[in-house]
């Protein structure tokens, strides 16, 4: 068994230790995904506090369907969208922390962030969820309350833009024209496409240069958005779990 496993029967118990113990290894993909979502340090951290305290209060509703770090990491997702919903967007601080990133890396990481912010709100949201956090778009659909259909409609635009936007470093500086769809493409790469529509648009595909730049190209920057970022320390790490063990020894917290 894992760390989790291991640990589980101690937390559903009521053992402080053990869920300290539990988060921690956790708390900085939840900041990151919080930040994600936000772009905001401050407002990232007061989400994973409530998320955190919410994983301790119904932590015996989890029913170890999925490990313990996706289901606070779900968790994590729904709180940010709160946050987000009830605050104004602010620029995410980005710290120096970089030194372990090749620096054409890194700074392949902040141009693709900034074309993912200047995508409205709406765009910006599903295409983070989907293809940075690789949720599938029914749980995306979910979290923000809408229907798969809409959360589909709206990963189609924010990847359209992001293409027109990233174009150069999609099929590099001479584009290849292609007469193909590019939402097809991505539904083939999502294996969504009709089932009439499957063996045509592969065949297409695999002999139009410009669509398999595309496609592997996009793919390349939502991996880079994925893990070139500054990481979190320890440090805040830490902060964060105190706090959130502090508020919650304290009486209606």
């Amino acid at each position: 068994m894992d760390d989790d496993s291991a640990l589980l029967p101690r937390l559903l118990r009521g053992d402080y230790d053990a869920y300290e113990r539990l988060v921690r290894e956790h708390v900085p993909r939840l900041v990151r995904v919080a930040e994600r979502i936000l772009r905001d340090g401050p407002d990232a951290e007061d989400a994973v506090q409530e998320a955190l305290i919410s994983a301790w209060r119904s932590v015996r509703q989890f029913d170890g369907q999925a490990r313990f770090s996706t289901w606070l990491h779900r968790i994590t997702v729904n709180s940010a969208l709160t946050v987000r919903r009830r605050r104004t967007r602010r620029p995410l601080e980005v710290t120096t922390e970089m030194a372990h990133v090749p620096h054409e890396e890194h700074e392949r990481a902040q141009w693709v962030w900034r074309a993912m912010d200047a995508l409205p709100e709406e765009l910006r949201t599903v295409v983070i969820l989907r293809d940075v956090e690789e949720l599938p778009s029914k749980e995306v659909a979910a979290l923000l309350g809408i229907s798969d259909v809409l959360v589909r409609q709206r990963l189609h635009r924010a990847r359209r833009q992001l293409a027109a936007q990233l174009q150069p470093d999609l099929i590099g500086e001479e584009p290849l024209k292609c007469g193909g769809d590019v939402d097809l493409l991505f539904d083939s790469v999502d294996e969504t496409l009709q089932p009439e529509l499957a063996a045509p648009v592969a065949a297409h595909i695999g002999g139009c240069a410009a669509c398999q730049l595309t496609r592997d190209g996009f793919a390349a920057l939502a991996a880079a958005a994925r893990q070139h970022e500054p990481p979190v320390s320890e440090e805040r790490a830490a902060a964060l779990v105190a706090a959130v063990v502090s508020r919650l020894a304290t009486p209606h917290a």
